[in-house]
C-alpha cells in the first residue's frame, strides 16, 4: 500500500497538468461515381426515339440535361431528339460534381428528287393547211400540276385535242409544269397562201427540237426552215447555217437555242429549249 502512494500521486498531477481536446474522428467526402450513362441506340432517324440508361452511386442529386432535369440514382429515359444532340448527366455531393455525356446521332434521310413532267406527244394534224383551214393539236403529258399552250390556247389538261385555225405559219410551244420545273415541246402548223409581211422581213417557217428533252449522252435534231433572209445563225455554239436543214446537238445542260434571221428589213428571232433530265443517280453525286 506504500508502494501504491506515490504512483497514485504521480498520475494524479500528469492528469491535472494536460489541457488535451478530445480527439474526434474525421469524415472524408468524396465524389460520386457514375457507373454508366449510355444511349441506345446512339444512332436513329428523324421520328424515332432512343433510350438513356445510367447508374450513379454515392451523388445526393443526379441530373440531366436538355430538359429532362432532376432524375433518380439509376434509371431510363426516351428521347426523340430532332437533330444530333449531346446529353449531359451531372452527378453532385457535397464533395462537388462529376459529369458524363452520351449522344444521339439523328440522320435525315435526303429527300427524294421531283420529277420533270414528261410530254408524251404533242402534234398538229394536220401540219399543213391552206388560209383560213383548221389544224388539230393533240397532246399527252404525265407528272405535270399545269399544262399550257401558247399562241392564244391557255390553260389545257394532261391530255386532249384541240382545233386551232392560225392565220400564219405558227409554232404551238406546250409547256407542262411541276414542282421539279418545266418541259416543253412544239409543233408547227405551216399555212400556205398567207400575204408576205409588209415590213419585208424574214419568215421563220419554222424552228423544232425533237426530242426536246434527253438523258445523259443523248442528242437532238434541231431543224429549221426561214425565208426572206440573207443571213441566218444559231447560237449558242453552231453558227451560220442555210434557209433550210437540221442539226444535232447534245448539250450536257438544259440548254436555249436561238435561231437568228437578218435581211436589210431587219432580225427576228425564234428559240426552241432541250432540256437535260437529270437522274436520281446523278443528283446524288
Amino acid at each position: 500500500m506504500k508502494k501504491l502512494i506515490p504512483l497514485l500521486m504521480l498520475v494524479g498531477t500528469f492528469v491535472a497538468g494536460c489541457t488535451c481536446a478530445p480527439i474526434i474522428p474525421t469524415v472524408t467526402s468524396q465524389l460520386p461515381v457514375i457507373n454508366s450513362f449510355s444511349a441506345t441506340p446512339a444512332a436513329i432517324s428523324a421520328g424515332e426515339s432512343s433510350t438513356l440508361s445510367w447508374t450513379v452511386t454515392g451523388a445526393t442529386t443526379v441530373s440531366i440535361d436538355q430538359g429532362i432535369g432532376s432524375v433518380a440514382l439509376s434509371g431510363t429515359r426516351a428521347v426523340a431528339p430532332a437533330v444530333t444532340t449531346t446529353y449531359t448527366l451531372t452527378a453532385t455531393s457535397s464533395a462537388g460534381n462529376v459529369p458524363a455525356t452520351t449522344q444521339v446521332i439523328v440522320s435525315t434521310p435526303a429527300p427524294t428528287p421531283a420529277t420533270l413532267p414528261i410530254i408524251n406527244f404533242f402534234t398538229a394534224s394536220p401540219s399543213s393547211v391552206s388560209l383560213g383551214g383548221s389544224s388539230n393539236l393533240s397532246w399527252n403529258v404525265s407528272n405535270a400540276t399545269s399544262v399550257m399552250i401558247d399562241n392564244g390556247v391557255g390553260p389545257v389538261g394532261s391530255s386532249g385535242n384541240i382545233m386551232v385555225l392560225p392565220t400564219a405559219t405558227t409554232t404551238f410551244t406546250l409547256t407542262a409544269s411541276s414542282p421539279a420545273g418545266s418541259s416543253t415541246a412544239s409543233t408547227i402548223v405551216f399555212v400556205s397562201g398567207t400575204p408576205s409581211p409588209p415590213s419585208g422581213l424574214p419568215v421563220i417557217n419554222y424552228f423544232t427540237a425533237n426530242p426536246n428533252s434527253l438523258l445523259l449522252g443523248g442528242s437532238s435534231t434541231l431543224s429549221w426552215s426561214v425565208s426572206n433572209a440573207t443571213s441566218i445563225s444559231i447560237t449558242p455554239g453552231i453558227g451560220n447555217v442555210g434557209a433550210t436543214g437540221s442539226v444535232s446537238v447534245t448539250p450536257g445542260v438544259t440548254t436555249n437555242y436561238v435561231l437568228t434571221a437578218s435581211n436589210p428589213a431587219g432580225s427576228v428571232y425564234d428559240t426552241v429549249q432541250v432540256k437535260r433530265i437529270f437522274l436520281e443517280f446523278e443528283l446524288s453525286k
